[in-house]
């Protein structure tokens, strides 16, 4: 009993010193398309990216993206898919050892009645040190580190996208790939999720509170299809969808609009123009299209907030702009049914959300001639945030609208001697949850260089 022990104990210990690439390829095969093909090169590369790996879980982030970027992206995936390759083999054969091992062990016990230990053969697999095998750099990788290196690859697809070159758009997807892959291999054999829709978030969000609104929606349109259930993910994504259906290409697009109908006005379409292509109908179809995107950004952002709050009917900010979201759609009665329970809300919401909360269901009341009504919104929002801007020019256009110069004077006044500071919150709105991202970020940090 203690001898086939003893002999378990040898056969995995050999498994585990014996060279990766002799246990992935069979005997006669030296194709270097396998896995397990031993590729002086690529084993060079393996070593380099397991030394880079461990200099940005120690902090150095810098001088390991420095390093990262001198392979090519296509050496990198290569490189990884080497690595993932030949730790699953290893996975395998530690499990298949193991469970050999296991059926002795129950033969001894049911001859002896005598319990024996057992090593924790899976653990030895996933930590097994940088010794092991000499001087085999596949070694010197573990699961755990492959969670690290999923974080060093989302690094370099943040430092892709602020380098903002020719070949950054390409790049930030091939690293957000090459992370996803090594974050799939950790949840798989390490146990635990890990902070793949995070990182997403957070690169989302960077580009959207820089502006860079394109990017922005590119990131966060693949992540909330890839984690449909995740809040935080599809709030962005709502975000995003709604901003650009706001930005100015809209605006100018329904001034054009305008023009275009004073024109036809003035000099009506003839059974000509109806016939073949002309000076209207061309500018008629391209702001049909323009409205066509234009609902669609809004219908987007609107289911995905209506998922948040089915799921959570107390998230305020996904409240504050399916609100928003209806009044563009102008459904001023949907929009009202969600502002009004964060306008009546004790306690309060955060400043921020109680003053464009009042600010748009004033906007609401406002355009439903409820006048004194709205008036009091505007009020409350000037008392809460007196450097808001958009409060008060809110207050003095209701004032011009009921024809009270009087009130709109006084409006004028207050607006030109308020505060400059802070900023009004609406100022903002459009660049989404623009304070997350930089706390998110030194977390996820945090979290991938103290494992």
């Amino acid at each position: 009993m203690a001898c086939a022990a003893r002999w378990t104990s040898l056969l995995l210990a050999v498994l585990l010193a014996r060279p990766l690439y002799l246990l992935a390829t069979p005997a006669g095969q030296q194709s270097p398309q396998k896995v397990g093909e031993y590729v002086p090169g690529l084993m060079r590369w393996i070593a380099d990216h397991y030394a880079i790996t461990e200099l940005y879980r120690r902090g150095e982030s810098e001088k390991a993206l420095e390093l990262l970027a001198g392979r090519s992206i296509g050496e990198q995936r290569q490189t990884v898919e080497r690595i993932l390759g030949v730790l699953e083999v290893r996975l395998k054969t530690v499990e298949q050892v193991s469970s050999a091992s296991s059926g002795r062990v129950d033969a001894s016990q049911r001859r002896s009645g005598v319990p024996l230990a057992q090593p924790d053969q899976q653990k030895a697999a996933d930590t097994a040190p940088a010794s092991k095998g000499g001087d085999d750099p596949e070694f010197r990788w573990n699961v755990p580190a492959t969670n690290v290196a999923g974080a060093l690859h989302m690094e370099a697809a943040l430092l892709a996208y602020l380098r903002d070159d020719a070949s950054a758009a390409r790049e930030i997807g091939e690293q957000i790939k090459i992370a996803e892959g090594f974050f799939e291999f950790y949840e798989r054999h390490g146990g635990r999720p890990t902070e793949s829709r995070r990182w997403q978030l957070a690169l989302g969000l960077t580009a959207m509170a820089d502006g860079r609104f394109g990017w922005a929606a590119t990131i966060l349109d693949d992540a909330c299809a890839r984690f449909p259930a995740d809040n935080a993910l599809h709030l962005a994504c709502g975000s995003i969808h709604e901003t650009i259906a706001m930005m100015p290409a809209n605006v100018a697009s329904e001034i054009r609009r305008v023009h275009v109908i004073r024109q036809l006005e003035d000099n009506p379409l003839t059974e000509e123009d109806e016939s073949k292509p002309g000076r209207f109908r061309g500018s008629l179809n391209a702001l049909g299209e323009a409205k066509s995107a234009r609902d669609d950004r809004l219908e987007g952002a609107a289911r995905a907030f209506d998922r948040v709050l089915a799921s959570d009917p107390t998230d305020a900010e996904a409240r504050l702009r399916a609100a928003h979201v209806r009044m563009l759609q102008k459904n001023d009665k949907a929009a009202a049914a969600l502002l009004e329970p964060i306008v009546a809300a004790t306690p309060a919401p955060p400043l921020r959300t109680a003053y464009l909360a009042r600010l748009f269901l004033g906007e609401v009341h406002a355009r439903q001639r409820h006048t004194a009504r709205a008036a009091t919104l505007f009020e409350e929002a000037v008392t809460l945030v007196p450097s808001g801007q958009s409060a008060h020019i809110a207050l003095l256009k209701l004032a011009r609208t009921t024809g009270n110069q009087e009130q709109a004077t006084a409006a004028l006044h207050r607006m030109v001697r308020a505060p400059g500071q802070p900023d009004d919150p609406w100022i903002g709105y459009r660049f989404g949850q623009f304070w997350v991202p930089d706390r998110l970020l030194a977390e996820l940090r945090a979290g991938a260089q103290t494992q």
